[in-house]
């Protein structure tokens, strides 16, 4: 009877559970090796995630004679709070978290959706709470029905309902037991559930198109780059190549190899669009007749063609949009590509830059590696131990050349090196064709005053800024180009990715020897240069400098001695070959190997354990779950407020980074409000901010505070500190960073 009853316009709560199953038990078997505990989690999970529905409450919203209550648990968490009374919990985390996700991956706290009040639920009793006994007696009875069709061989059922309570979980929960199932368990079901609802079938993976390599670069494919694809016997591939080696039209062969659809995923929008650069000048040069898009943002930035989102042949996106289908309404379609596709990681090695980023990445591995039947390759320069945080005994997998190797780059240039301690008051001398890599934005923006530079690059620019500027250095810079004689550019982390260009000679600040190789890899790229000079700078490590804060918090600080002392002892004062540079740096890893895997383990368990505190919501609710990005390393709070067109919206603010941090307390940046806020139309302002501001008086704590408060007020207006410049210098320079004219 109750099953019977719709679980959307078109099919009923039974006919559309069983649907979902049989589809999810079809992607299992497809897509994963044979693992019959798995699959009957999945089938489980698949079978009641719906069975919240079967309550009248959500009946008569479906029929439209109630409206939406917000302060009624969502039949999700019905599911979830049913369930978790059933099976064992400790046990079968991932079958629980996953039922708590398989619909909304965040909460709605107000029912006036106005900010006023605060509320979400917070436990499985607090949940069951608002279910009546009758209703209680409904979900029984569905559940036994449900339980009824088909065998049960693994799960731990409980032998008599638990009086426990529990807490309702968070959307990344690595101590749930098997956290790996879970995200199996998640990209089936969201898949699966959403395209039985739209009654459509998923297209094919199955590519075919050819290859007519251009004369120019015929030899050097067959006789390097074609071979090592074709050497690849594993599903998971690891190709050490330096720099310039060309990997993108090595990854477009094995594309053409494995004859799938592929995800090409990279670490950042920067990294991506180069990618997408070089793909679309291959295609072109090898006569590659295949469509290619950017995604970005969640959506198609550029594209071949005008096929739907996340379509094409290739799709080229950064880390963040391929986990996006994880916990993205609008992206849970596509869950299922995570594990049916195959991968290229390009740049994988940066992902350890972003802890939660990484450990999520580390996770995802372990399964491609050892649990699905598709292909994945990883592509770096730089690979270090990476891929022993991820491989086991089950794990077959293919490191070319080897651990200890790398394939030999054709760049014969030979690189006179030196290396300068600095300080912080350290500014270089301008040269024509030079480049100059420095650690800190401060430094950059610094030394690109100070020296009267030609070209600036880093990370706090606007998008569309970003773009002017690597416009002109590709101009400038790029293949096939000789007018950098008169150019010089000054540049931080964004500059040593993915860029193809090459400087006639380089400055380069340490750090991990990762960046330094990427550095050192947009110097004589293509070996245009018979000899170069390169000056490396060894910064100064005063306990209150950028420089300490940024080794403390984007690597580690442990490893500058190390680094120094390797640099002073083999390389500085001498003249080497980029592949002697590669031979040193396979030297350093294996030396240094307990140090780096302990290192990366850090920071692997840095991720999962910040993780467990993400929970994505639509409204601010209390500190104790953060509102926090997987990229970002800072707590995140969002504030929904109107615009002044009254449009809905939202400002993202980001303890450390702009003017708040997570105990309202004013951060470095608050000059930059007080200026933004003078600048805007005053009309835009609170009566009591204009009296303040137009009167330039300072800002204080208790300003900030009403300031952030009615920023969760409908009325006041939406401010966007984290795109807007706010001075001509700005617009020059790039948003300062402790800079002294901010």
């Amino acid at each position: 009877m109750y099953l019977n009853q719709p679980a959307n316009s078109e099919s009923t709560i039974l006919s559309h559970s069983l649907a979902v199953m049989n589809k999810a038990d079809n992607y299992f078997s497809n897509y994963f090796n044979s693992d019959e505990e798995t699959r009957e989690r999945v089938l489980f999970v698949t079978l009641f995630h719906d069975i919240g529905k079967v309550l009248p409450v959500f009946q008569k919203q479906l029929k439209g004679e109630l409206k939406s209550n917000y302060l009624y648990p969502h039949h999700n968490e019905v599911a979830w709070a049913f369930i978790i009374k059933k099976i064992q919990a400790d046990d079968e985390g991932a079958i629980l978290d996953s039922l708590y996700f398989s619909h909304r991956t965040y909460v709605y706290n107000t029912v006036s959706l106005r900010l006023k009040e605060k509320y979400y639920f917070s436990s499985a009793n607090e949940i069951l709470s608002f279910i009546s006994s009758e209703d209680l007696e409904i979900l029984e009875k569905v559940y036994l029905e449900l339980l009824s069709k088909r065998d049960w061989k693994y799960i731990n059922f409980r032998r008599k309902d638990s009086t426990n309570d529990y807490s309702t979980p968070t959307i990344f929960n690595y101590k749930c037991g098997d956290f790996n199932d879970t995200l199996i368990i998640r990209s089936i079901l969201f898949t699966a559930d959403r395209l039985v609802s739209k009654d459509i079938e998923e297209s094919s993976n199955d590519l075919d198109f050819s290859i007519t390599i251009n004369e120019d670069y015929k030899y050097r494919f067959e006789s390097e780059q074609k071979p090592i694809i074709d050497s690849i016997k594993n599903k998971t591939a690891i190709i050490k190549a330096p720099t310039g080696y060309g990997k993108t039209l090595m990854g477009l062969y094995w594309i053409h190899k494995y004859k799938q659809k592929t995800i090409w995923v990279c670490p950042d929008n920067n990294t991506a669009t180069s990618v997408y650069n070089n793909i679309l000048t291959e295609i072109k040069c090898n006569n590659i007749n295949i469509s290619v898009e950017l995604f970005l943002s969640s959506s198609v930035v550029s594209s071949t063609d005008e096929g739907n989102n996340y379509s094409s042949d290739i799709i080229v996106t950064n880390i963040d949009n391929y986990y996006f289908s994880l916990y993205k309404s609008h992206m849970l379609e596509y869950a299922i590509n995570m594990f049916n596709r195959n991968i290229i990681f390009d740049e994988y090695h940066s992902l350890s830059d972003s802890p939660r980023l990484y450990s999520l990445f580390l996770r995802i591995m372990q399964i491609r590696s050892s649990r699905i039947k598709c292909n994945t390759l990883l592509l770096s320069a730089t690979p270090s131990w990476h891929h022993n945080l991820f491989i086991s005994n089950k794990t077959n997998i293919d490191v070319l050349p080897s651990n200890d190797e790398h394939f030999k780059s054709f760049n014969k240039t030979k690189f006179a090196c030196s290396l300068k301690n600095i300080d912080e008051l350290y500014t270089p001398e301008k040269k024509s064709g030079c480049v100059y890599f420095f650690n800190t934005i401060k430094q950059v923006q610094q030394n690109y005053l100070n020296s009267n530079l030609d070209l600036l690059l880093h990370s706090r620019y606007t998008d569309e800024d970003k773009y002017k500027i690597l416009t002109k250095i590709y101009e400038y810079f790029g293949k096939n180009t000789m007018n950098n004689v008169d150019k010089s550019f000054i540049t931080s982390f964004i500059g040593e990715k993915a860029m193809d260009v090459s400087y006639s000679s380089g400055e380069i600040t340490l750090f991990s020897f990762e960046s330094i190789l990427q550095r050192l890899g947009r110097i004589s790229r293509w070996g245009e240069y018979t000899t170069t000079d390169i000056k490396f700078l060894s910064p100064e490590m005063k306990s209150s400098s950028s420089e300490a804060y940024l080794w403390k918090g984007k690597y580690n600080k442990n490893f500058k001695p190390i680094i120094d002392t390797f640099f002073k002892e083999n390389i500085a004062d001498r003249v080497l070959t980029i592949n002697d540079f590669y031979s040193l740096y396979n030297a350093f890893n294996i030396d240094n190997k307990s140090n780096i895997i302990e290192y990366l383990n850090s920071i692997k368990k840095e991720g999962e354990d910040t993780s467990n505190t993400i929970f994505f919501r639509k409204y601010e609710i209390d500190e104790s779950r953060k509102g926090k990005s997987l990229r970002s390393s800072t707590d995140n709070y969002n504030y929904y407020v109107y615009n002044t067109n009254n449009e809905f919206t939202k400002l993202n603010v980001n303890s450390g980074d702009f003017f708040i941090d997570k105990t309202k307390k004013v951060a470095y940046t608050r000059k930059r409000l007080e200026r933004f806020l003078k600048e805007v139309d005053s009309s835009k302002l609170e009566r009591f901010l204009n009296k303040k501001f137009n009167e330039r008086k300072e800002l204080t704590d208790n300003d900030i505070d009403e300031w952030v408060d009615k920023s969760k007020i409908e009325e006041f207006p939406f401010m966007d500190l984290l795109h807007q410049y706010c001075s001509s210098t700005d617009s020059k320079i790039g948003i300062g960073l402790n800079f002294k004219e901010i």
